[in-house]
């Protein structure tokens, strides 16, 4: 097992009523790809846009080698194929590490799951796929997942695939909400990295973990993120997610 690599896959909503966010999303994104190529240790991407359709745009890639997402890569129409993208990503990096060696594996996977809806259009996996496949992640192969979603309801669904409850949360669907998202998602990576390395003890993984979850914006409490600190830079995409999480 490789402690100094972690890879992060991602399930980003691309679905029609993502569009008000669309530049938000790409530049969250990307804020953290960049921000990773800064960051101790080797990060590496898969990913998975997803409306009525699933798209990979990463899959296995080192940071360095992320061609930053765009209105090319990413463009919101349609319905929301939510278990398509999870099972489709879930079997991508589970079948791939199968038949990687045991010394090139990374310490710790972490899978980001994005959306604003319900599911609503999936055709080749099932709930009960998903909820199977979570659990054995999980329970199994020690991955951890995290759901950050626009509602209660999509929240109650992804407690009920199996998704840890500190490990979902609901965000704001506007500017700093997405921002917000993406900010927290660099945070958990770091620390990701940072317990896989030994550099912090599970404990102290689980705390940095629910203190980053708490950041999020979800409208109802009062965050301490900077809305001054909100800055375009269309190098990357978008508007650019730079708030610090104090």
């Amino acid at each position: 097992m490789n402690k100094n690599l972690v890879e992060v896959g991602f399930v980003i909503d691309a679905s029609g009523s993502m569009e008000h966010l669309r530049n938000d999303t790409i530049g969250g994104f990307n804020s953290v790809i960049e921000s990773q190529k800064s960051q101790e240790g080797e990060t590496r991407i898969s990913a998975v846009v997803f409306n009525s359709n699933v798209k990979k745009v990463y899959d296995n890639t080192p940071v360095d080698d992320i061609i930053p997402l765009s209105k090319d890569t990413y463009k919101t129409w349609g319905c929301t194929a939510l278990y398509d993208a999870m099972g489709t990503l879930i079997d991508s990096i589970g079948e791939r590490l199968a038949n990687t060696s045991e010394e090139e594996r990374p310490g710790k996977v972490l899978v980001v799951v994005i959306t604003d809806g319900e599911e609503n259009a999936s055709e080749d996996y099932t709930f009960k796929d998903i909820q199977e496949r979570v659990e054995r992640q999980q329970n199994v192969y020690s991955w951890e997942f995290m759901f950050l979603g626009a509602d209660m309801n999509s929240m109650n669904q992804a407690r009920s695939m199996g998704f840890k409850s500190e490990y979902t949360k609901t965000y704001s669907t506007n500017t700093r909400g997405v921002c917000s998202v993406y900010n927290v998602i660099d945070s958990v990576v770091c620390a990701s990295k940072a317990v896989s390395r030994g550099d912090i003890d599970d404990n102290e993984y689980m705390r940095s973990m629910a203190c980053a979850m708490d950041q999020i914006d979800s409208g109802d409490v009062e965050t301490t993120i900077n809305d001054n600190l909100f800055t375009d830079v269309t190098s990357l995409g978008g508007s650019k997610c730079t708030a610090d999480i104090l």
